[in-house]
């Protein structure tokens, strides 16, 4: 006799990972979603290769091109071009199919503040925990680059968020911090 209990699918982990480009000493923030991680697999000591989907913003300033929103899946979690990777939290598996629209729901802009926007638009649809986006614009760092573009070509209202807390502004890169590298 088949088993009448039904099976939950498990959860996703919500990471920001991020990565510096050669010559770019802020580093590039992504959002990544993977299936639930074996601590061996978290640390790099389990030779299985992870796939996930990432979501950011890229272009701009730095690149000499406009902005644009990166929705990409079956990418490796092991990435040699990420320097760090952020547990963020678990997200409901039956959310992930409202992941991709909700990131190309929201303008293209500073990759940073992209994520962050990103994260604040879960947290009003309730897919994340509440305090998450916040946390992550306190530490928001524009180039001075990246601030006079911003000042020349605005990036739009991210979708009516009006966001509780302020950006920070321009940090010089020979203040900025290793960022784990």
């Amino acid at each position: 006799m088949a088993s009448s209990a039904q099976h939950s699918t498990p959860p996703l982990e919500l990471f920001l990972i991020w990565s510096v480009q050669e010559g770019n000493r802020l580093p590039h923030w992504m959002l990544m979603t993977v299936p639930r991680l074996t601590e061996a697999q978290r640390m790099g000591r389990e030779r299985v290769t992870v796939k996930g989907t990432r979501y950011h913003s890229n272009g701009g300033p730095t690149e000499r091109v406009p902005c644009r929103v990166a929705v990409q899946a079956n990418t490796n979690f092991r990435s040699e071009s990420v320097r760090n990777r952020e547990y963020l939290c678990d997200i409901a598996a039956s959310d992930a199919d409202k992941l991709a629209r909700l990131a190309n729901s929201i303008p293209a802009h500073q990759c940073q503040k992209y994520v962050v926007c990103m994260l604040a638009s879960m947290e009003r649809q309730d897919i994340i925990p509440h305090g998450i986006a916040e946390n992550l614009a306190h530490r928001v760092r524009m180039s001075q680059r990246a601030l006079d573009f911003e000042s020349t070509q605005p990036a739009p209202d991210p979708v009516g968020i009006q966001l509780p807390y302020s950006w920070p502004t321009a940090t010089p890169t020979s203040a900025l911090p290793s960022w784990r590298l």
